[in-house]
């Protein structure tokens, strides 16, 4: 029947993610568990625990002792499970390259779960299932529409960039927007150093909205003048 999904049966040595329970299940593993970042190894354990949970791939959490010193840096962000509870973040560093928010623990998990407490998850197989679909898609070939289409997207994106060589104001035009763009993105990250600094005090970004507003007022009548004077020699 078209829309159904089709079971497939695992082979030998293999795993469904449909035979996993639920509520999840918490299985010691003796395989070597390694996580890199930034070219370095941050963990190494034989002592992972996996936690199974129905349609989920399997989240290893590694035990705090086997992950590089240092390398964790405690995070406002929290979240809450419904089976284990309330769950920590924590960002991974090494040298002065971040992933925010990349790891996650329990420190008080809920019954059932208390094997896992103070153990470290990472993002490692978020990372690895996104490049998968990545490469799964950019293999899918569009079938022809009405006025575009077909062949394959990426390599239709990169025979457009032509254009950027051969059109000067369109050159121009990228080039600006993607410098507004990396302007904007300034803010959150200037936002985010000011809050590690205050010990997390919110104060700081309503500060940066005031101002932000007091700036676009004070701004807005020259930049509405120069679009004016642009668009009429369009």
């Amino acid at each position: 029947m078209t829309g159904m999904v089709k079971y497939i049966k695992p082979g030998p040595g293999q795993e469904s993610v449909w035979s996993y329970p639920r509520p999840p299940r918490v299985d010691p593993s003796g395989r070597l568990v390694e996580v890199h970042f930034a070219g370095e190894k941050i963990a190494a354990t034989r002592n992972a625990k996996r936690v199974l949970e129905t349609s989920h791939p399997p989240v290893y959490y590694i035990p705090p002792q086997d992950i590089l010193s240092g390398s964790l840096i405690r995070s406002h962000r929290t979240s809450w499970c419904e089976f284990k509870g309330g769950a920590r973040y924590h960002d991974v560093r090494v040298g002065d390259r971040i992933a925010p928010a990349a790891a996650w623990s329990y420190p008080d998990p809920d019954p059932g779960f208390e094997s896992i407490k103070d153990y470290v998850a990472l993002l490692s197989g978020a990372a690895l299932l996104w490049w998968l679909a990545a490469l799964v898609y950019a293999r899918i070939a569009e079938e022809p529409g009405e006025t575009a289409g077909g062949g394959n997207a990426f390599v239709k994106a990169f025979e457009s960039l032509a254009l950027l060589g051969r059109d000067r104001p369109f050159r121009r035009f990228v080039v600006t927007r993607a410098l507004l763009i990396s302007s904007a993105l300034v803010a959150p990250y200037y936002v985010s150093l000011a809050q590690r600094s205050s010990g997390g005090s919110t104060s700081t970004l309503g500060m940066l909205i005031l101002a932000g507003g007091l700036a676009s007022s004070v701004s807005a009548p020259t930049w509405g003048r120069m679009a004016d004077r642009s668009s009429r020699r369009v």
